[in-house]
């Protein structure tokens, strides 16, 4: 659940960087941190978006590299830290099957790849280049999982918003010359086949009550 927040700050964050506005991008940002540590990684979100129409945020892509250089010293020569600590515990801790990630993968790679092969389509939607750069690094997260399967399970799915996004967009897109209410309803059978996935196969759907109704108890 505190996860499941921080992907909603995740995506007033993408908001905030389609408008440059970096300053809110960072203030929405630490309170995402508040509610999951994971989310740390959004930090480094600006590092994906296009800055050529924007000269006068160069100066600000060269101090955030310098931040981040300076984060991983301080990750790596620190002695006693959060994120070494929780780095071991993951990779000392990896119980989960590899059907998974897999699972979370196959759902992030579709649409990914749906933006990459029609950005044309994409394009006018995504004036600094963030989608088709968010969707080629959500489709590279299958080799993390090849690792360490929990810890790529809780990055993957910091990439779900590409699967809302993709999927928003295709009825009015028209990319492959289907009827915009066959593409509802592809769409509307695709969420249904993951619900039915995730309430037959999750481990923890027992305990979660929205899983429970007065048809399948």
């Amino acid at each position: 659940m505190r996860q499941s927040i921080a992907i909603a700050f995740l995506l007033l964050c993408i908001g905030q960087l389609k408008k440059y506005q970096f300053l809110n991008f960072y203030i929405l940002n630490f309170f995402s941190i508040l509610f999951h540590y994971s989310s740390s990684i959004f930090l480094f979100l600006p590092f994906l978006i296009d800055l050529k129409k924007r000269g006068n945020l160069k100066l600000f892509r060269k101090l955030l590299y310098v931040v981040f250089l300076i984060f991983i010293v301080l990750v790596i020569f620190s002695k006693n830290n959060y994120f070494k600590y929780q780095l071991n515990l993951y990779f000392g801790y990896n119980p989960i099957p590899i059907a998974s990630p897999l699972l979370i993968w196959t759902m992030i790679a579709i649409p990914s790849a749906i933006i990459i092969l029609n950005y044309k389509f994409f394009k006018d939607f995504d004036t600094n280049k963030f989608w088709i750069n968010y969707s080629i690094i959500g489709i590279l997260m299958i080799f993390p999982i090849f690792i360490n399967k929990v810890m790529a399970l809780r990055l993957l799915l910091y990439f779900l918003p590409i699967k809302i996004y993709c999927l928003s967009k295709l009825p009015e897109l028209l990319i492959y010359k289907i009827s915009p209410k066959y593409v509802y309803l592809s769409i509307i059978f695709f969420s249904f086949l993951i619900l039915t996935i995730w309430f037959n196969f999750a481990n923890h759907s027992y305990c979660y009550l929205p899983y429970r109704n007065l048809l399948l108890r």
